[in-house]
C-alpha cells in the first residue's frame, strides 16, 4: 500500500482582526486502500494532536500566543515576523509532518533564539526526511506486495466475476426455462384440475349408474331364475309337443298321401264328369238340331230352308239362327250340298266385292273374315255378270255337281243353306 507525505503550511500573511486559529490550515493528501481504513485513520488523527512550539522557554499553543499579543495591544508591525512549528504524528504506520507558519511577537525574534530555532528546525527537518525516506521504502515494499496480492485477487475476482456472470446468465436462461415450464405446468395443472373435476363428476355419475345397474342386475337375476324355471317347463312341454308333433306329422303324411290320391281320383272324376257334360250337351244339341231339320256333315251342321228369299235376307236368317250362309271348302262338301238341294236352287255365302273386284266368302264364319275361295265350282262360262249378277247360287239342274255355281242378282228369290259349327266339334 502506497504512503503519501502529509504536509500543512501556512504563510504569515493575514488580514487585520482575523484569528490566527482560523488562518491555520492543514492540507492532507490521503490515499486509503479502503474507505473503512480511511475513516479509522481520520478518527485517530483527530484524537492525537501534538504541537511542538519553540518559544522563549514557554510551551503554549501558537494561537494562544497570537491572541495574547493581540490582547497586549501589539501593533501589526510587531507581528510581521514569521515563525514555524513542526508537528509529527504517526497514524497506522504513516508518518505525518505538519509545518505551521505564522506570526510571533517581536520578543521571540531575537537573533540567538531565531538561530537556535532554525537549527532545531533543520535537525528536525533532516530527521523527518530520513525517517520519511525509510518509512517510504518500507511502505513502498509493503504496498507493492499488497498491490501484487490485490492484483492477483482482482484477477481471481475477475475470473470469479466472469464465472459468476456466466452462471448468472445460465441461471437467467434456466430461470426463463423454469418460468416457461412453470407456466406450462400451471396450464397443465389447470387442465388436469378440470379433467379431474370432470372425472370426479363422471365418477360420481358412474357410481350412481353402477348402483342402478346393481339393482337392475339383482332384479334381472331374479327374473333369470324365474325364466330358467319357466324355460325348464317349456322344455318339458316342447318335448311333449315334439312327440305330439312327430305323431301328427306321421298322420299328416298319411293324410297327405290319402289326400293326393283322393285329389287324383277327384280330378279324374272331374274330367270324366266334364266329358260326360260335354257329351250330354252335344247330344242335346245334336238331338235339337236333328229335330230342327239340320244335317251333320264333318264338323258342320247344314240346314236347307223351306222358303225362298233374297240373298241378303237369307244371310240375315242364318245369322239369327247362330249360323251363316254356307261356305264351301271341299268337293265333298260341294257334292253334299248339290244333293241336299234336290231340285231347288240355293243361295250360298259367295258374293262379288266391287271395291276388291273379286268374289269373296262372307265374313260371318268362325274366322269373321272375308276370304277368297280356295276352290270354286263355277259352271262353264260363269260367272258372266250379265246384268248386275253379284251373288252366287247352286243350280241343281246341273248334272255335274262340281260345275253347278252360277252368278245371279242378289235380289233373286231362292232357297238358302245355313252352315253352323258346334262348340264341341
Amino acid at each position: 500500500m502506497t504512503s503519501t507525505l502529509q504536509v500543512a503550511e501556512h504563510d504569515g500573511s493575514q488580514d487585520e482582526g482575523s484569528s490566527p486559529k482560523k488562518n491555520r490550515d492543514v492540507w492532507r493528501g490521503v490515499r486509503p486502500p479502503q474507505i473503512a481504513e480511511y475513516d479509522t485513520l481520520k478518527k485517530e488523527k483527530s484524537s492525537t494532536k501534538h504541537f511542538w512550539e519553540f518559544q522563549s522557554g514557554v510551551s503554549a499553543p501558537l494561537t494562544g500566543m497570537d491572541s495574547g499579543a493581540d490582547e497586549r495591544g501589539l501593533d501589526n508591525r510587531h507581528t510581521a515576523h514569521t515563525h514555524t512549528a513542526v508537528h509529527t504524528q504517526t497514524v497506522s504506520g504513516d508518518l505525518m509532518i505538519i509545518v505551521f507558519s505564522g506570526s510571533y511577537p517581536r520578543w521571540v525574534t531575537s537573533p540567538g533564539v531565531a538561530a537556535l530555532i532554525l537549527f532545531l528546525l533543520c535537525i528536525l527537518l533532516l530527521a523527518g526526511i530520513i525517517g520519511l525516506s525509510v518509512h517510504y521504502i518500507k511502505v513502498s515494499s509493503h504496498y507493492n506486495s499488497d498491490y501484487n496480492d490485490f492484483t492477483e485477487e482482482r484477477n481471481l475476482l475477475k475470473v470469479s466475476y466472469n464465472n459468476m456472470t456466466e452462471e448468472r446468465n445460465q441461471l437467467k436462461a434456466s430461470y426463463n426455462n423454469m418460468t416457461e415450464e412453470r407456466d406450462q405446468l400451471k396450464a397443465s395443472y389447470n387442465n388436469l384440475t378440470e379433467e379431474r373435476d370432470q372425472l370426479e363428476a363422471s365418477h360420481n355419475q358412474l357410481m350412481e349408474e353402477r348402483d342402478q345397474l346393481k339393482a337392475s342386475h339383482n332384479q334381472l337375476m331374479e327374473e333369470r331364475d324365474q325364466l330358467k324355471a319357466s324355460y325348464n317347463n317349456f322344455i318339458e312341454e316342447r318335448d311333449q309337443l315334439k312327440a305330439s308333433y312327430n305323431n301328427l306329422t306321421e298322420e299328416r303324411d298319411q293324410l297327405e298321401a290319402s289326400h293326393i290320391q283322393m285329389m287324383e281320383e277327384r280330378d279324374q272324376l272331374k274330367a270324366s264328369y266334364n266329358n260326360f257334360i260335354e257329351e250330354r250337351d252335344q247330344l242335346n244339341e245334336t238331338l235339337h238340331l236333328w229335330n230342327s231339320g239340320w244335317i251333320k256333315f264333318g264338323s258342320s251342321w247344314y240346314l236347307l230352308s223351306d222358303q225362298k228369299n233374297t240373298w241378303t235376307a237369307s244371310r240375315e236368317d242364318c245369322l239369327k239362327r247362330g249360323a251363316h250362309l254356307v261356305i264351301i271348302n271341299s268337293e265333298a262338301e260341294q257334292r253334299l250340298l248339290h244333293g241336299l238341294s234336290g231340285s231347288r236352287n240355293t243361295h250360298i255365302g259367295l258374293h262379288f266385292i266391287k271395291m276388291e273386284k273379286t268374289w269373296m266368302w262372307v265374313d260371318d264364319g268362325p274366322s269373321r273374315k272375308s276370304s277368297t275361295p280356295d276352290i270354286t265350282f263355277w259352271d262353264y262360262g260363269e260367272p258372266n255378270n250379265s246384268g248386275g249378277e253379284d251373288c252366287a247360287e247352286i243350280v241343281t239342274m246341273k248334272t255335274y255337281p262340281l260345275k253347278s255355281w252360277n252368278d245371279i242378282p242378289c235380289t233373286q228369290m231362292n232357297n238358302w243353306v245355313c252352315e253352323m259349327t258346334t262348340s264341341g266339334e
